[in-house]
């Protein structure tokens, strides 16, 4: 007894040892997992071999497999592969989702929508169908519908992001990157939705027979999980956004609330709610993508994913931006397996009830093989395939205007040299080793081919004369002329894409004006040649009509008493009294007196117990019929005519007639046919329920309050239509300075600044009017653009002392947090001011001010001018 005693702790501490020995083991394996993806990715992009890494590290973790089997001393750092499958995919998937959702350009993943879903979920439950006819009549392994779908919608999620990022790198299609990336996204969902519905079924053990007696069932789930889950995830992003507009330059505080929302989207949706917590996640990284002021079998599966493509190429190509042949080619070549399909795999070899020898262990051999192939064969040959269909051919307006950018960067590199060469410290440096470290290759000629130019660019020499031998400018041809005006015009849209954000950036724009200046640019984008749109500009601030019309009928509806007290001293103190908030209280306090009366009144024409306290009811009815009579009279006394023309006081006059109506009803009727017939009884509780309409006297003080609404939602709109515009022409006035470094021809240069002034005078004119329509509107932009000047010189100023050491770190962090405190604060800016005075206007010019004889002969001119 006493050595078990004494070993048995020694076992437990052993054993406890041992566990964290493995879980240290894993770690270090996993940050080492870390270091070397790194390095490889480092290695390949150094000697510029054009291979995605995921390969090289499949390589090397198949050898490191194999070699774990050999050596025990590896073994222990393989460990990880016992870790729970559900784990994983919960730790990784959702900020993987979430970082691919969040990198998306909103509006092309918008213009691109309608493919992206067909592809990601009919495509997808056919591509999944095709490979379960496949598995249950090629294999010899027996798997029924449910088995067969489960392995179908396991290998349907696709991975492509080695293809897209090739595509980025190599310059092709934006458009086809993104279908391709979008259709992962949502893939990755539906697949998941998939899975689960069928692996419940497989569990079951369901037949055939079941799985048409729960078709409704699956329906219902599949439509609540893949419905409500994108719903989720606007919610939560609407929330998460909400945070956000609250926090200012706080990195700490902006990442961990975005990273919490991340988490918090995908696990409360799928443990709490059951939906989909991929596309909940997707929702989230997309909407707030949208508002940043914001990852053999082979043979049979490839040939799924052709033939869905092919079955919904006409829809693909009528949508969107439309689809080629090549494209399509692109995408079926590119659709890779990746993380998702090996973590649900896993599920599968890891599930108590699946048959392991059956099922389990070879969908995992089979998805497991795919995965490899996919990536060592499929992802290795994207380029050549894209070389194969002239897809990576860069155009000849893009080369020229790669020219013309090096050119420019040539000259600022040769005034640097001068300018340093002249320095008494540098002036005998090694200037050739300079000017080789600092020159700039051509990046579309760094091999042979590359450097081949087209035969369409046709830059050819300056044509000769055969007469004079005098050397004439080359004639463009009308397809390179449209070229490079094409490309020029890109350019453009681009630059003043940048412009926007630096407006932003320096808080001279709001959030939803760089939003929308943006989505300007995006539009003119998906057309060749198209700039932005002053008319989508000058929508930004038209007024919707709802507004107006709202707007007028509760001015219809405000009763406002005379300005100023009449001089008659009983007038003045009915004018006090209806003034006064105490009288609205008792108003309110009689109304609900009345309402009880009201109750009361009813229920004794039911209930016997109370049916002989009728004329009690009758008679109050009369004191507050009369209360509202005086009321009337009294405010026609104070105001008179004006009291008939606003539409609140004739719905009290009708209530008072109706209530006049009521009360002889009330006492007439009775005498004359008795309290028991049954067409009196009728009447009477027919205009009992007609007081209910004295409850809308509650109303009254919340008309005001709905047509402030009302005008503070026309000032915003106002206010925002006001900044995009501002915004609109600051951008042209910058990029019109930049034209000449862009385009090279002076035609083009000449066509896109007529372009540029012809927009932004148009603007000008139109903000012209606005402002003297709406001069409080244009004063509070005005005033929140010169505050935010001034602050951004303080946070500059106090930026400079920290650098000059001047001032101390923790004090200068003081004072800018005070700066950035203000900055906050100009956000929720009013969006009008009053005017001030001409005297204060005056004087803030700075030429007039201590001038107060030349300011008033400007009043007394301007009166004069005015009266005349």
């Amino acid at each position: 007894m006493v050595n078990l005693t004494t070993v048995s702790p020694n076992i437990t501490e052993v054993a406890k040892h041992h566990v964290e020995e493995k879980q240290s083991a894993i770690l270090f394996f996993i940050f080492c997992c870390c270091a070397v993806g790194a390095l490889v990715r480092r290695l390949l992009k150094g000697f510029k071999i054009r291979l995605p890494y995921t390969v090289v590290l499949l390589v090397l973790g198949i050898l490191f497999g194999l070699l774990s089997g050999q050596y025990d001393e590896i073994h222990i750092y393989a460990k990880v592969v016992d870790s729970d499958p559900h784990l994983i995919l919960h730790i990784f998937l959702p900020v993987l989702i979430f970082e691919s959702a969040f990198a998306m350009d909103f509006h092309t993943f918008v213009k691109t929508f309608v493919q992206v879903v067909v592809l990601a979920i009919p495509g997808l439950a056919l591509a999944s169908v095709f490979t379960c006819l496949l598995a249950r009549y090629l294999f010899t392994y027996g798997w029924n519908w449910n088995e067969g779908m489960m392995f179908g919608s396991i290998l349907s999620a696709t991975d492509p992001v080695a293809v897209v990022a090739l595509l980025s790198d190599l310059g092709a299609s934006k458009k086809l990157a993104m279908v391709i990336e979008g259709e992962s996204l949502l893939n990755d969902g539906a697949a998941i939705v998939f899975f689960n519905v069928f692996l419940k079924l497989t569990t079951e053990d369901s037949g055939i027979s079941d799985v048409h007696s729960k078709g409704g069932e699956i329906v219902l789930y599949f439509l609540q999980v893949a419905l409500l889950g994108p719903l989720w995830g606007y919610v939560m992003a609407k929330c998460t956004l909400f945070f956000l507009s609250r926090v200012f330059n706080d990195a700490l505080i902006e990442i961990t609330i975005t990273l919490a929302s991340t988490y918090l989207t995908y696990y409360i949706g799928e443990e709490f709610l059951k939906v989909s917590g991929v596309l909940a996640v997707v929702v989230l990284g997309v909407r707030m993508s949208a508002e940043k002021t914001m990852i053999s079998p082979e043979v049979e599966k490839f040939l799924h994913r052709g033939l869905v493509i092919a079955i919904f190429s006409p829809i693909l190509r009528h949508t969107g931006y439309g689809m080629s042949w090549k494209e399509g080619i692109v995408m079926t070549w590119g659709g890779l397996r990746g993380a998702v399909s090996l973590a649900l795999a896993l599920q599968v070899a890891h599930h108590d009830t699946i048959d392991q020898e059956r099922v389990g262990v070879r969908v995992l051999v089979h998805v497991s093989g795919i995965v490899f192939l996919t990536l060592l064969i499929n992802s290795t040959t994207v380029v050549g395939l894209l070389k194969l269909l002239g897809m990576s051919d860069t155009s000849p307006a893009k080369r020229m205007a790669m020219a013309n950018s090096l050119r420019f960067l040539q000259d600022v590199r040769d005034k640097t040299l001068n300018m340093l060469k002249t320095d008494r410290f540098l002036a005998d440096a090694d200037w050739d080793t300079v000017e080789k470290s600092s020159e700039i290759a051509d990046p579309y000629k760094t091999t042979d081919e590359e450097a081949q130019i087209d035969d369409s660019l046709d830059i050819r020499p300056n044509a000769i004369c055969p007469d004079c031998d005098a050397k004439l400018p080359c004639q463009y041809t009308r397809k390179e002329m449209k070229d490079m005006t094409d490309e020029a015009v890109l350019r453009m849209l681009k630059a003043e894409k940048m412009s926007y954000w630096r407006q932003f950036e320096q808080g001279m724009i709001s959030r939803e004006g760089v939003r929308k200046l943006q989505e300007c640019t995006d539009i003119a984008a998906d057309k060749k040649g198209r700039f932005v749109d002053v008319e989508d500009v000058k929508k930004s601030w038209e007024i919707p009509k709802i507004y107006i019309k709202l707007k007028k009928f509760f001015k219809r509806f405000v009763v406002e008493l005379i300005p100023e007290p009449p001089k008659s001293s009983c007038l003045t103190v009915l004018y006090k009294i209806f003034k006064h908030p105490a009288f609205n209280i008792f108003l309110y306090c009689v109304i609900a007196l009345d309402m009880a009366n009201v109750t009361l009144s009813v229920i004794s024409e039911y209930l016997e117990a109370i049916h002989d306290r009728k004329e009690i009811f009758r008679s109050l009815n009369v004191v507050f019929v009369s209360f509202y009579i005086v009321e009337a009279v009294a405010k026609i006394v104070l105001v008179k005519k004006y009291y008939f023309t606003v539409c609140w006081n004739n719905l009290c006059l009708a209530i008072i007639f109706i209530g006049i109506v009521d009360v002889c009803l009330s006492f007439s009727l009775p005498a004359s046919y008795g309290n028991n017939h049954h067409v009196v009884h009728i009447v009477l509780v027919v205009f009992i329920l007609l007081r209910v309409i004295r409850l809308f006297r509650l109303l009254e003080p919340l008309v005001p309050l709905f047509l402030g609404l009302m005008k503070l939602l026309i000032s915003q709109q106002l206010s925002y239509g006001y900044d995009v515009g501002r915004g609109y022409v600051a951008g042209e006035e910058e990029v019109r300075k930049l034209i000449d470094h862009m385009v090279d021809q002076r035609e083009i240069a000449k066509s896109l600044k007529q372009a540029s002034d012809n927009g932004r005078l148009d603007v000008i004119r139109c903000l012209g009017m606005l402002q003297k329509q709406h001069p409080d509107i244009a004063l509070s932009i005005k005033t929140r653009q010169a505050i935010r000047s001034v602050l951004n010189s303080l946070r500059d100023g106090i930026h400079e002392l920290l650098m000059d050491g001047i001032l101390e770190e923790a004090d200068g962090h003081k004072l800018e947090k005070m700066v950035e405190e203000m900055m906050k604060r100009l956000i929720n800016a009013p969006p009008s001011l009053p005017i001030p005075p001409p005297d204060k206007m005056l004087n803030n010019v700075f030429w007039l001010r201590h001038e107060p004889t030349l300011i008033e002969y400007i009043k007394v001119g301007l009166y004069h001018q005015i009266k005349c």
